[in-house]
């Protein structure tokens, strides 16, 4: 025991000799931990920046609990009324252990210089400087507040594995995202669009793998901690455009990693591949197409997967620095360009603006409270009560000749005056907490991914004090511009967002995207001649679509949860015509996504399906007893 903690004390003396990193070093018993500016940056207008605090468990028998804070004490932002107040979550750690605590924070702006609360087994032990970027904390997104706009879009760009880790043999690969995103530049400048260069992050750690911020000698953690918890997950993406791979890092990255850039593409992201020859037999897992491909050298290649897109480069770096003793330029075909496009097509999905009461506008839940129709109906019927209450009644009284009755008429009259407002508060408003949802959904049968996107919102008549509850693989943005947000999230159990997410009679709307793994599908077979599907999606389906591989298009409408129907061919029925990715990059989800439902054939492709389903079975129920508004549910799946 003793010489263990005598180790850990080396360690992290070892650590503190990295002045270059500086990073913030605390020992509190039996944990250490180790913060410094690793944190993702934040300049992007959106997505999820990702927090990553290191734990280090000295004890060779003890197990501990660490609940992280950020900050430990929560503070306003002048001239700001839509911010976080902390994000937080507890950590269990394993004897003799370290793991990366990663905590995200939603697009909302943060405190600036926050610090750490920390508690260890449920007792608050001290507070740690945290140092982080400040675009972090001051930069507000630009869905939240449009002061932070910029009028030229930067899309950011994550290069995972240049510089760090393959010196410099990545270069052909940064001057090919270079070159290409340049000439885009070029073109779409020349049209009048105002865009800017992209924004290129050395991102080699966002699947998990140590940080080289500082160096950590492998013969002094070797055989002395063993890595505990905290897997890399999609959001740790999500404030990138794109992402880069070259063949020798995608080499490294870790299962688990994979599983969370394959999950950040299915959900629109970017990702573009630079090899050459065989690629990994582990690729298919992200596409069953890319089994056994192999990319020659010039090539140039793009697949649709999920909302996103996949651009495989072949470039062979050392052929290059072989014949030219350089690798600074490659030449990409001119369809290469498209690779860029990707990453500047979904600006108006990820920076649109919505007020609370242009967010109710598109998805209406409820009449906001600030509603001017509102207040001119509540107007006119106080005044019909106070001439009822008042000259009325007095003038009957006068002609009845029972003037000493005012002084019982009026307090009933008062009464029933009452309980006219509450009976009209009880039809036009309600008294139940009310929510809305409008959702599509890729789900891929060959893997079990789904991947979705749209539009949940919730509606309280009175102060809310229960809380929102998604599961850690939902990014959620909030559209609340114009109106009051102080909220805190808690990541221990979930997403769980607590305070003042959902205010008084004033609806609260997110745009959503999530990924995870689901055992729903839809089963094909054939009997005496005829198709038959076998529902198995967990709701009543209002109508399905399937495309076989022939091109030919079969319904079906009101299919009861694991029942079975015939499918009647459709003629005169296209297929194919529109892309998914279309509805990802559009201005307006719940708009695109109504267009599918209205034609949902054109977003076919052979051995595909569409099922339109009565209840929503892929968001989940974040209100506990809300009552259900008139919703859509969409599923798009692939077939085994």
């Amino acid at each position: 025991m003793k010489h263990m903690r005598v180790a850990l004390a080396s360690l992290f003396a070892l650590i503190a000799a990295d002045l270059s990193a500086s990073p913030t070093i605390r020992r509190i018993g039996d944990i250490g931990i180790v913060t410094n500016s690793r944190s993702s940056t934040r300049d992007a207008s959106s997505g999820y920046a990702m927090h990553r605090i290191e734990l280090w468990n000295s004890s060779s028998s003890e197990t501990h609990q660490v609940h992280l804070r950020i900050p430990a004490e929560p503070r306003g932002l002048p001239g700001v009324n839509v911010y976080l107040h902390s994000v937080s979550k507890t950590f269990v750690i394993q004897p003799s252990s370290r793991m990366d605590a990663l905590i995200h924070q939603p697009p909302l702006p943060m405190y600036l210089d926050p610090t750490i609360a920390v508690s260890i087994n449920g007792k608050l032990e001290e507070s740690v400087h945290l140092r982080m970027p400040k675009s972090h904390a001051a930069a507000a997104p630009t869905a939240v507040h449009p002061s932070f706009v910029s009028y030229a879009f930067e899309p950011r760009i994550s290069m995972n594995g240049w510089v760090w880790t393959y010196d410099n043999i990545y270069s052909a690969v940064k001057g090919a995202v270079e070159d290409q995103a340049g000439k885009f530049v070029s073109s779409a400048s020349a049209g009048g669009r105002s865009i800017a260069l992209p924004r290129i992050v050395d991102g080699p750690h966002y699947d998990g793998l140590r940080s080289a911020y500082y160096t950590i000698p492998t013969d002094i953690t070797s055989g002395l901690f063993k890595e505990s918890g905290s897997k890399p997950i999609w959001l740790n993406y999500t404030t990138f455009e794109g992402v880069v791979y070259n063949e020798k890092y995608a080499g490294d990255t870790t299962p688990a990693g994979r599983n969370a850039l394959w999950r950040y593409v299915d959900c629109g992201g970017s990702l573009a591949y630079f090899g050459n020859g065989k690629m990994p037999a582990w690729w298919s897992e992200l596409d069953p197409r890319l089994a056994d491909k192999d990319l020659k050298h010039g090539a140039f290649e793009k697949y649709e997967i999920g909302f996103g897109a996949l651009y495989l480069v072949g470039i062979d770096e050392e052929a290059l620095a072989a014949s030219t003793g350089s690798t600074e330029t490659h030449e990409l075909p001119d369809s290469a360009i498209d690779m860029a496009r990707s990453w500047y097509e979904t600006e108006p999905a990820r920076n649109q603006l919505h007020t609370a009461y242009g967010a109710n506008q598109v998805l209406p839940m409820a009449e906001p409270i600030d509603s001017r129709a509102s207040y001119q109906r509540v107007f006119i019927l106080m005044l019909i009560l106070a001439v009822l209450i008042g000259p009325a009644n007095l003038c009957l009284l006068k002609r009845m000749k029972r003037r000493e009755w005012v002084y019982w008429t009026t307090p009933a009259v008062s009464i029933l005056a009452c309980g006219a407002f509450v009976l009209y508060a009880s039809v036009t408003i309600g008294w139940r907490q009310q929510t809305r949802v409008v959702s599509l959904t890729h789900l891929d049968q060959q893997t079990g991914r789904a991947a979705t996107i749209g539009w949940t919102a919730y509606y309280s008549p009175l102060k809310n004090v229960a809380e929102l509850r998604f599961d850690e693989n939902t990014e959620l943005t909030p559209l609340a511009f114009g109106s009051e947000l102080v909220g805190s999230v808690d990541w221990t159990d979930g997403q769980r967002l607590t305070g003042g997410w959902l205010p008084a009679r004033i609806p609260r709307h997110f745009k959503l995207r999530k990924n995870e793994d689901r055992p729903e599908h839809i089963e094909l077979k054939k009997e005496g001649g005829a198709l038959k599907v076998v529902n198995r999606l967990g709701a009543r389906l209002k109508s399905f679509w399937y495309a076989n591989h022939d091109g030919k298009v079969y319904q079906a409408s009101k299919v009861s949860n694991r029942a079975e129907a015939i499918l009647t061919e459709t003629k005169g029925v296209k297929i194919g015509l529109k892309k998914l990715r279309d509805v990802y990059a559009s201005q307006d989800w719940v708009a695109k996504i109504e267009a599918v439902k209205a034609s949902p054939a054109a977003y076919l492709q052979p051995g595909q399906y569409f099922a339109e389903l009565e209840e929503n079975m892929f968001v989940e129920k974040a209100l506990k007893g809300a009552k259900a508004k008139p919703s859509t549910c969409l599923v798009l799946g692939i077939l085994e």
